[in-house]
């Protein structure tokens, strides 16, 4: 556990894209209806406690054509990493503030 007060973190599997987001929904759904069942309330906010490590959900994301990983670069003499994978993360930067309306949709995200 990385947090008091029940806080965790949340660890799916790797999967195809779809089936990842479908894991996590479903992780959610049943979490917080079990705690319902028992009189509790199960939030996913990432850190809910002032001054307290919080609950998180990392995603890794990896891009593979076979058993090749396209994100990897022996020869990169800095983080072994290919251009791919640097052109990839350019991208998430020039679409964060499109990209949040997704992926934290709500004050507390």
């Amino acid at each position: 556990m990385v947090a008091t007060a029940g806080q965790c973190e949340t660890d799916i599997r790797y999967d195809t894209l779809v089936n990842a987001a479908d894991s996590i929904q479903s992780y959610k759904y049943i979490v917080k209806n079990v705690a319902k069942k028992h009189n509790m309330i199960a939030t996913m906010m990432p850190k809910p406690i002032a001054l307290d490590k919080g609950s998180g959900l990392h995603v890794n994301i990896s891009l593979w054509n076979d058993n090749t990983n396209l994100f990897f670069d022996q020869n990169d003499e800095y983080a072994e990493i290919s251009d791919l994978a640097r052109y990839f993360c350019g991208g998430i930067l020039e679409h964060s503030f499109a990209l949040v309306a997704i992926v934290a949709p709500t004050t507390n995200s």
